[in-house]
């Protein structure tokens, strides 16, 4: 699989170095497809209010500014973000659609479940947005107010602790398997449209807890208990929130969240390049910045070709994570 994604950027490649060579020799350009104008839609997999949603927002409003072209959110939410994925891939690849999409959508839904798209030719990588923060937050009256004291009770109480997550597939649901096997407990995973409706039901005290970055702000407010921060680092926003590594549990460590924006297998190459550009530009802004650090988001840029790069290795290092868990198809 690897191989014909590989084959697929070859032939890109090969693509743009005529549309470059036809150019030097003063010949008609007929490699490169032109970007049609038009206002462009850039598809969300999820429901509003979940941080793939919160991003877009954050940062589509510049990119407006940078394109001068209208951007139309359309959020599409259900199946762990499979069903908004799935949409985008069968698009006409005009370069007049985008969707946001965070790790899971490309390389670990499918290799869960078989689906309508194949992350590494139905899609064009467009730009790395961002890396999450993820934190493991408990409803606000949940009976354990520490990491040992959610595994002791999870113990006594085997499959009774509900997480949620934004559907089956997405990295919060392996969040949830990761977590149970790593503490030798079994909980019950309760599967969602999006990280907003799961958080929801956590505040409305129907679920027990998720792993997610949404949860950041909700404790922020109070609104519901902070347990463990998932990377390396403490995020500033709870700087008495210890990390994973403070507390010495192991099995986070090579997980990785990231979020970027893609296009349909096909798109031109002129659009593409256009829209990497100016997503750069909007995470320079001191503004989108701001934003984004409320949202627990680290804003970090790949173009085209090195995000694309990134989608593979993550593929197989999913993979490895995914089989010893019996989680591949």
């Amino acid at each position: 699989m690897t191989h014909v994604f590989t084959k697929n950027w070859t032939r890109r490649g090969l693509l743009a170095a005529a549309a470059t060579l036809a150019l030097t020799l003063g010949l008609p350009d007929t490699a490169r497809a032109e970007w049609p104008a038009g206002g462009l839609r850039v598809i969300v997999p999820y429901g509003p209010g979940g941080t793939s949603d919160n991003i877009t927002r954050a940062v589509t409003p510049k990119i407006e500014e940078i394109l001068g072209r209208n951007i139309t959110i359309e959020n599409i939410g259900g199946g762990g973000g499979v069903i908004g994925v799935t949409q985008l891939a069968k698009s006409k690849p005009d370069g007049l659609t985008f969707a946001m999409v965070p790790t899971a959508t490309l390389v670990i839904a499918p290799q869960m479940r078989k689906l309508n798209y194949d992350p590494l030719t139905d899609i064009q990588p467009v730009a790395k947005i961002a890396e999450s923060y993820g934190a493991l937050a408990m409803r606000k009256d949940f009976p354990a107010d520490n990491l040992s004291e959610l595994i002791a009770y999870a113990k006594e109480h085997p499959g009774d602790i509900t997480f949620g997550s934004a559907g089956i597939g997405s990295i919060t649901h392996l969040y949830v398997e990761i977590f149970a096997n790593a503490a030798g407990i079994e909980v019950n995973h309760v599967p969602f449209k999006g990280s907003s409706e799961a958080m929801n039901n956590v505040l409305g005290g129907h679920v027990d807890g998720q792993f997610d970055a949404v949860v950041l702000r909700q404790a922020q407010a109070g609104a519901v208990k902070p347990i463990a921060i998932l990377n390396d680092e403490r995020w500033e926003g709870l700087p008495d929130v210890p990390t994973l590594n403070d507390l010495d549990f192991k099995g986070f460590e090579n997980v990785s969240s990231w979020f970027g924006f893609i296009a349909p297998e096909g798109t031109p190459d002129e659009a593409v390049q256009a829209f990497s550009d100016a997503t750069r530009q909007a995470l320079e802004d001191p503004e989108v910045k701001r934003h984004l650090k409320e949202l627990g988001v680290i804003p970090k840029y790949l173009p085209s070709d090195q995000f694309a790069e990134l989608i593979r290795s993550n593929y197989d290092q999913y993979k490895t994570i995914l089989e010893p868990l019996g989680l591949t198809h």
